[in-house]
């Protein structure tokens, strides 16, 4: 269930992204504040991964893996 949670994030972060990249490359418009929406977005579903992230692991959630050179 982590795992399709972290991927979902993943995924709409990169929507995200490619949807910044769009209305930056479409937009004519010096002042266009759908840039800079998007890249928000992006920002703040980050700052969620990484705080899911940190909750799933001191919950036992996750797991690291060791190194493979161990």
């Amino acid at each position: 269930m982590t795992t399709v949670l972290i991927i979902a994030f993943l995924l709409a972060i990169i929507a995200s992204l490619g949807a910044g990249l769009y209305f930056l490359m479409t937009e004519r418009e010096a002042e266009s504040r759908k840039v800079f929406y998007a890249l928000s977005w992006r920002v703040g579903l980050q700052a969620l991964l990484i705080i899911f992230l940190a909750v799933a692991f001191f919950a036992g959630w996750i797991e690291p893996h060791g190194s493979p050179l161990d």
